[in-house]
């Protein structure tokens, strides 16, 4: 998934930081969204080498694997599997 597809452009921090006239890298953009989590898109669900942007909620089903099979049931312990917030 491209950084670019995880950066809420219009959020209040975004627009004080001018981010849509500026052109960072890529490197750049993961440092500012660390350093201001509320610019990243949520949730992003991760299974492999596969994450889909989770928004709306039905597009987390692009990567079923990533979730319990059953209600109820303890999520799968894996590093590379999981749901970021």
């Amino acid at each position: 998934m491209p950084v670019r597809d995880t950066v809420r452009w219009d959020e209040p921090v975004a627009r004080k930081l001018e981010l849509k006239k500026r052109d960072l890298t890529d490197d750049e953009l993961v440092n500012l969204m660390a350093k201001h989590p509320d610019l990243i898109q949520r949730p992003i669900v991760v299974s492999g080498e596969r994450a889909v942007l989770a928004r709306p909620s039905r597009k987390a089903r692009r990567v079923p694997e990533a979730f319990p099979r059953s209600e109820g049931a303890e999520a799968r312990s894996s590093r590379s599997r999981g749901i970021l917030f």
